[in-house]
């Protein structure tokens, strides 16, 4: 962990995580400095407001910078927001491309770009969930593009308001993503899930 990296000594039996999280947490604030400031990241947190009744934002003038990147727009008082909301068809192909070019060797073809179109406007253009396909079509974009789309159909056999909670979601690219590996790798995940969640 980040905590034993830093030298921290943890009982393992008699401290519970979110104490040992604490413990970090407060080496981090007392490592920082003027001149070199600590920069804490949260990343995809559930609920901003949670964040800071629990005291897990630094305080002002503390040597220390804080991101915190989620989908709660009740952020309540940041210094600085930054919204990232949906891209252009330009920019979502352009995204792709970033990270397929170096695999496939080249950028996508006209018929590839409008099966993936299709695909991120099913996404509502998130930029999360296009940097999750395209690291998933690393591994074949023929194959993605059949799972993720197979996914898309069996949602939409669950109705309109299923498919309301499923937008604006990345699980329909997790879980095609975990459809492809083969079925001792799931039944392994599952498992690493239930007693390990930090190795799954």
């Amino acid at each position: 962990s980040l905590g034993t990296k830093m030298g921290l000594v943890f009982e393992q039996k008699t401290e519970s995580p979110e104490e040992q999280a604490r413990r970090t947490f407060q080496a981090i604030l007392e490592r920082g400095s003027d001149k070199l400031p600590s920069l804490l990241v949260f990343d995809n947190v559930d609920s901003f407001k949670k964040l800071q009744e629990r005291h897990w934002i630094p305080h002002d003038g503390s040597a220390c910078h804080c991101i915190v990147t989620t989908r709660d727009t009740s952020s309540g008082h940041i210094d600085e927001q930054v919204m990232v909301g949906p891209l252009d068809q330009e920019s979502a192909l352009a995204l792709t491309n970033y990270f397929l070019e170096p695999e496939l060797g080249r950028q996508l073809l006209p018929e590839e770009e409008g099966k993936v179109l299709e695909i991120f406007q099913s996404f509502d253009f998130l930029p999360l969930a296009i940097v999750n396909f395209a690291t998933f079509a690393k591994q074949g974009l023929d194959q993605a593009i059949q799972q993720v789309n197979s996914n898309l159909s069996s949602d939409l056999k669950l109705g309109p308001r299923y498919c309301g909670l499923m937008r604006d979601s990345v699980w329909k690219v997790l879980r095609a993503q975990l459809q492809s590996l083969p079925p001792y790798a799931q039944k392994l995940l599952s498992y690493l899930s239930v007693v390990a969640p930090e190795n799954a």
